[in-house]
């Protein structure tokens, strides 16, 4: 039978090679230059965003005739005081707003497309040429392109990229804020609130 002693070895063996694991990624990162943000930024598009044949400000009628009244199940959320109601339908999801007016699309499937036929497995290069030329970004859960609607600035377009292929893997249209206004942000709090796993990482010795 393995004593105490070992399995806390093994334990501690574990912890390191995930601490190191992190540093890794980390480090692969910074090798491929993509800046790390506090704040987001959004590079203007002269496109009027859409997806899954929907726009931001749709009815919920329109989602109707575009989706179908067959959705999988609702909920409603609070959105940084926004409240909204999300319909997940197979592999797509529409938040829409108290008037229902549609306020939020996302996917990470290829069966519903963006602008130009953009969909999820799409190259940085085919992304750019059709919304511009925006810097990746490190935000929360990956790497972001980031764009805004240059007639609207409250219409944002988020996609995530898969780390090491760079391909599209989720795309997400919304007019909802993304991050706390910075008036809100607890600045000493920064440090633990963005990428908190890679920031603990270099915590350990």
């Amino acid at each position: 039978m393995m004593s105490g002693h070992d399995k806390k070895k093994i334990s501690a063996d574990k912890k390191k090679k995930a601490t190191w694991g992190k540093k890794i990624v980390l480090l692969c990162l910074l090798i491929l230059n993509v800046p790390f943000f506090l704040g987001m930024t959004f590079t203007p598009s002269q496109k009027e965003f859409s997806l899954a044949k929907l726009h931001l400000g749709d009815s919920k009628a329109m989602m109707e005739q575009r989706l179908g009244k067959k959705y999988i199940y609702a909920r409603e959320e609070n959105v940084y005081g926004h409240k909204v109601r999300f319909y997940h339908y197979d592999t797509v999801i529409i938040g829409l707003n108290g008037d229902n007016k549609v306020v939020d699309i996302s996917t990470d499937s290829r069966d519903y497309a963006a602008n130009d036929n953009v969909r999820v497995g799409a190259t940085p290069y085919r992304i750019n040429q059709v919304f511009g030329e925006a810097p990746r970004q490190m935000w929360h859960d990956g790497i972001y392109l980031l764009y805004r609607e240059k007639k609207n600035s409250a219409y944002k377009l988020l996609l995530r990229l898969k780390p090491l292929y760079s391909d599209l893997e989720y795309i997400r249209l919304t007019a909802l804020p993304v991050e706390l206004p910075e008036q809100e942000i607890d600045k000493s709090a920064l440090p633990h609130t963005v990428l908190p796993e890679l920031q603990f990482s270099f915590a350990q010795n």
